[in-house]
């Protein structure tokens, strides 16, 4: 088996050595760079097929560190790709070359598990065990072509139906087996058991990840010498397979108002401020329940301000939101209600967390969830996530001719493009009364009333 790698010697600075012989200086374009020789020397069995010893190269450099050193791996890389050709040309089998998909794929996992959160390493490993290792799994990385990966991208729904319906089938044996124990009287629990959801089956995000895991392994595939080119990094297999838009659940007018007007009849409450802050400022969940009482500015009775400075989740989260006067109002009401409850248990009011329980801790998530399904259940609504008072923030300021870059900011999004994808639909629609006063204009014109 025929080893393609191969190794630059220390390059040699070709300028000084003709400054010692005091011939005149090469010509170059960049009168700043530095002229080196690369010398690769070839092993026993390459010179056996190549049929020399050694290659050279001239580069022009202006640093080691970076420049230089990139031309010198991008003469390894040609050398070892030239090697490697000749080889299978010559049917000789290349060391590397038949590594199977799944073992390269692990490879790569393997070198990222100190660079990233574990979390990352389980479900990309998770991902391969689902949907690589049954379709691509068995094939030569250098074998691999981009039809291959498109058809295993391609059964990834199927797969997941499977995979899903045989787990679900094991749970509904399970909860067979608990009813028949409840009947006989084995299991005194009582447990209450609700309809099954349908079976989920991955779409388009999970070939995104899929799509995006072997792209990220076949670098490192073309990295090791594992095949030639990266057949995963092809355009049109990320047209075919893009990352989905999020779900844009937002509320209609009417139905904005009507919300808005039961939230503003609700007690002052740590409900009332986290449905408040949420619906009125655009805040993620996450932001909402990291907000301490430093974070709000309320000097002014009549308009205060937010500062969002902890859990961001874009580089431009860190912002600040002003205030309309109810909820700068609401806030005020509520620090003096908290003022008062720590003087009646006996504790010292800090200025620790904006929401929070009885005793002081901060609300998770799942709490505010559930106040937020049982406050849309008592008001006769349909429940949609927390998530879609954030979106009904932002769509209705859209409809009211904000421009993209401002809400963008409200927002706290990582560019205003990432504002215009998720709600082109909504920022398109402010355009309507600008073709409409521009078609009164020319009907003006023609009509003389100009």
């Amino acid at each position: 088996m025929l080893d393609t790698t191969v190794k630059c010697d220390k390059p040699y600075d070709l300028d000084a050595q003709d400054k010692r012989r005091g011939k005149p200086r090469r010509r170059r374009r960049d009168s700043h760079a530095t002229c080196y020789e690369l010398t690769i020397r070839l092993t026993r069995e390459q010179k056996a097929l190549m049929g020399k010893s050694k290659y050279v190269r001239n580069v022009y450099a202006r640093n080691k560190k970076e420049d230089l050193a990139q031309q010198q791996r991008d003469f390894e890389a040609d050398i070892s790709a030239l090697i490697r050709e000749a080889a299978i040309a010559d049917g000789l089998k290349v060391k590397g070359m038949g590594s199977e998909v799944s073992e390269v794929v692990r490879a790569y996992l393997k070198t990222r598990e100190n660079a990233v959160v574990s979390r990352y390493c389980q479900d990309s490993l998770n991902l391969a065990e689902r949907y690589i290792d049954p379709t691509i799994g068995d094939i030569p990385y250098g074998e691999l072509t981009r039809d291959d990966v498109e058809e295993a991208l391609n059964a990834i729904p199927e797969l997941s139906r499977r995979l899903n319906e045989a787990k679900r089938k094991k749970e509904q044996e399970g909860r067979e087996r608990r009813k028949e124990r409840q009947k006989t009287g084995e299991d005194k629990t009582g447990t209450h058991y609700p309809d099954f959801m349908p079976v989920r089956v991955a779409g388009c995000p999970t070939q995104h990840k899929v799509l995006n895991l072997l792209k990220l392994a076949g670098q490192y595939a073309v990295e090791k010498g594992f095949a030639l080119r990266n057949v995963a990094d092809d355009k049109r297999l990320r047209q075919q397979f893009p990352k989905n838009k999020p779900t844009v659940d937002n509320w209609l007018e009417d139905e904005s108002r009507y919300i808005y007007s039961k939230i503003r009849e609700l007690p002052l409450s740590a409900k009332k401020v986290q449905f408040q802050l949420v619906f009125m400022c655009g805040l993620r969940p996450c932001e909402m329940k990291t907000l301490i009482f430093d974070n709000v500015n309320l000097r002014d009775s009549s308009k205060g301000s937010i500062h969002i400075v902890k859990h961001l989740k874009t580089k431009n989260a860190a912002r600040e939101i002003k205030l309309d006067p109810a909820t700068t109002a609401l806030l005020i009401e509520w620090r003096e209600s908290r003022k008062a409850y720590a003087e009646e248990i006996g504790v010292l009011f800090t200025n620790s967390w904006l929401v929070c329980c009885d005793d002081g801790q901060k609300v998770v998530y799942n709490t505010f969830k559930q106040r937020w399904m049982y406050f849309l259940k008592s008001i006769g609504m349909e429940h949609r996530r927390p998530y879609s008072m954030r979106h009904t923030f932002a769509t209705m300021n859209a409809r009211n001719n904000v421009d993209v870059k401002t809400l963008s900011n409200l927002m706290g999004h990582a560019t205003p493009d990432f504002t215009l994808s998720v709600y082109a639909g909504y920022l398109e629609s402010a355009a309507e009364p600008v073709t409409a006063n521009y078609l009164a204009f020319l009907e003006a014109e023609e009509d003389g009333s100009l």
